[in-house]
């Protein structure tokens, strides 16, 4: 005659009647499998390497870019001279270095960026600068390329000649930024709706 033994949720019958622990309730098993979510929820710091070269990028390109600067300044009154042709040549290489700062910007954005949202958020950082996804991170992105490709589209403008025509370039700037224009409508538009 077979003996019932009651079975209080942790533990269960073995064939031979024997009551053995559930393994759902052992503790030795809710430890280790807390170690292991720990331990991989700690490899989100590797992307500290990430913002490291990312932030390394910004400011290097930064730096760079103000050596120019100050290189362009001096020649600009020490050796060129002062007249309608060395203004536009001298204005032309002040916008291309703008272009050199706002990527710098963008660098040090998309370091930024990603130290929210990988490692700490509670960073004090200007409200425009803050991010709590991904989808944020790029948006900030595209708007400063879309900056981008207006100075650069503006370079080429100043020192447009009349030669060759400029409308193929101007057309094809003008659809990228349309392009990444629509895309940060649309990005902004569904975060309202979701709220």
């Amino acid at each position: 005659m077979m003996t019932e033994h009651k079975n209080d949720g942790n533990t269960r019958e073995g064939v031979d009647g024997a009551r053995t622990f559930s393994r759902s309730h052992d503790p030795r098993s809710r430890h280790t499998m807390s170690r292991a979510t720990s331990s991989i929820g700690a490899t989100r710091f590797l992307i500290t390497l990430s913002v490291a070269g990312v932030g390394l990028s910004a400011l290097s390109m930064l730096i760079y870019a103000l050596v120019v600067v100050a290189k362009t300044i001096y020649h600009a009154f020490a050796v060129a001279e002062f007249t309608v042709t060395s203004a536009k040549h001298l204005a032309v290489d002040f916008i291309e270095m703008t272009d050199l700062f706002l990527l710098g910007m963008v660098l040090y954005v998309v370091a930024i960026g990603m130290y929210q949202l990988f490692i700490d958020d509670d960073i004090a950082v200007p409200s425009w600068m803050r991010v709590s996804d991904l989808q944020e991170l790029k948006a900030h992105l595209v708007s400063v390329i879309i900056v981008l490709l207006a100075v650069s589209f503006l370079a080429e403008a100043v020192v447009w000649s009349g030669k060759t025509s400029i409308v193929y370039f101007g057309a094809a700037t003008s659809a990228v930024i349309i392009s990444l224009g629509v895309y940060n409508m649309m990005h902004h538009e569904k975060d309202d709706s979701g709220h």
